[in-house]
């Protein structure tokens, strides 16, 4: 990531020692430790929010593709229905007739 080589990094740590000096130095690692891990946390947090939240957009998305496509199915049917005859109202009701259970009768 910042590609810093085993001499650089030594270079920076006998620095920090001379500024700092061997008294403070483990606080101060102990803090920068402190410092990376919320710094690492904020960044989960956010990188999930951030996926939940274009997963949540791709989902809506799809739904309202769905949506149209049954808002056109809807019209179509509508459509059809206007153009079909009505059945009720043009056949008269047939009544069921009570079928025979014994030739006796």
């Amino acid at each position: 990531m910042f590609d810093v080589s085993f001499l650089e990094l030594s270079v920076i740590g006998i620095i920090t020692l001379l500024v700092v000096g061997p008294e403070r130095l483990p606080g101060l690692a102990r803090d920068v430790g402190r410092i990376i891990r919320k710094l690492r946390r904020i960044v989960t947090q956010t990188r999930y929010e951030l996926e939940r939240e274009f997963s949540f957009e791709e989902e809506r998305q799809r739904l309202e593709q769905k949506k149209e496509s049954l808002n056109e199915a809807i019209d179509e049917l509508d459509d059809l229905m206007e153009i079909a005859p009505d059945r009720n109202n043009d056949a008269p009701a047939q009544e069921a007739k009570p079928a025979k259970t014994s030739d006796n009768e």
